[in-house]
């Protein structure tokens, strides 16, 4: 199924074809203008074309490498932590940085990150009885 859908993208290179259709993504873009601005703003139709053009060949060069990454590590699923780090290897703004439940907490000093140590429990053998 993903392979016939793929081919479908790749055919017809003279068509208009994008993933988002152009009405929700104008949409989109009025909306992201709006708040940045608290105004409205006029768009003519070309520049939203060109706006949508740049969206999806970037999006789609975030995701081969995305995708490139996922087979090096010998994996076959595309996750959000793989994507946040191909947008960091373009130099793409990532948003805040999530962490892992669980994880280890970190401290912060000046550019490097410390792990802070386990704190360690006397054992019943080691508290001088025998």
């Amino acid at each position: 199924m993903q392979l016939r859908e793929v081919k479908w993208w790749q055919g017809n290179k003279g068509a208009e074809r994008t993933p988002v259709p152009a009405a929700p993504f104008e949409r989109v873009v009025r909306e992201i203008d709006q708040k940045l601005h608290n105004t409205t703003h006029r768009f003519q139709r070309d520049a939203i074309k060109a706006l949508q053009t740049a969206t999806t060949e970037m999006m789609t060069d975030l995701l081969k490498l995305g995708n490139a990454i996922t087979v090096h590590k010998g994996r076959v699923t595309l996750t959000g932590r793989t994507v946040r780090f191909a947008a960091e290897i373009m130099k793409l703004p990532t948003g805040p940085k999530r962490r892992r439940q669980g994880s280890e907490k970190t401290a912060k000093t000046s550019s490097t990150t410390v792990k802070e140590p386990k704190a360690i429990e006397p054992s019943a053998e080691s508290a001088g009885g025998e």
